[in-house]
């Protein structure tokens, strides 16, 4: 079980840290096979099954003892030439806690801004990689869900798309040349919009 600490990525709560996060998300864990939500308010489902190991697959949890939020993150990176490249990110097995219709806007927040830190940390080690490979792909990020709990999933996959549209974390390193697209849930790529304003 692993802890989200933006001062440890950040190195402080700086101006970076606030923009990737919002607010300081301590009620988040990001678990893997294995782990055990000892005093912790909640223990989702998706916890008790294996497949959950740590590199394409993780489950984000953010609970309180009133309400809480659950949802794995599968991640896959598609080559299908040396020219285009696509991290593809699917979200499944959204849980809410305590049969709960609505979720607190805390949870979405973590959640949100979690999977966005995650997605543009991955973006910008396959950028890094085909620099060393004296490649210059266009890049590209897909979001998915599997359709669980559809409202809910299709309002995470915006706001992180909106997240990662205005560049709320960084997602290309210095040196890069090109912009990553941003394939969205209505199938085209805001690599060229004007940048959105994340909602948190």
């Amino acid at each position: 079980m692993g802890y989200v600490s933006p001062y440890d990525l950040f190195r402080g709560w700086t101006d970076e840290a606030h923009q990737a996060f919002g607010q300081y998300p301590q009620n988040l864990r990001i678990c893997v096979d294995g782990d055990i939500l000892t005093s912790f308010p909640w223990t989702p489902k998706r916890l008790k099954r294996p497949g959950l190991d740590g590199r394409r697959r993780l489950l984000l949890v953010d609970a309180t003892a009133q309400s809480g939020i659950s949802v794995v993150l599968e991640r896959t990176i598609e080559t299908t030439d040396e020219d285009h490249w696509t991290l593809c990110a699917n979200l499944a097995d959204l849980e809410i806690s305590r049969g709960r219709k609505r979720i607190a806007f805390e949870h979405t927040l973590a959640i949100v801004s979690s999977i966005s830190v995650i997605l543009a940390a991955d973006c910008e080690r396959m950028i890094r990689r085909a620099q060393e490979m004296g490649l210059n792909p266009q890049v590209s990020i897909q979001i998915t869900d599997d359709g669980s709990h559809p409202d809910i999933g299709c309002l995470i996959i915006d706001f992180i798309e909106d997240k990662l549209a205005a560049r709320a974390v960084a997602i290309e390193p210095d040196g890069w040349n090109s912009r990553v697209r941003l394939v969205t849930n209505q199938g085209h790529s805001a690599a060229d919009d004007e940048p959105a304003n994340a909602p948190f």
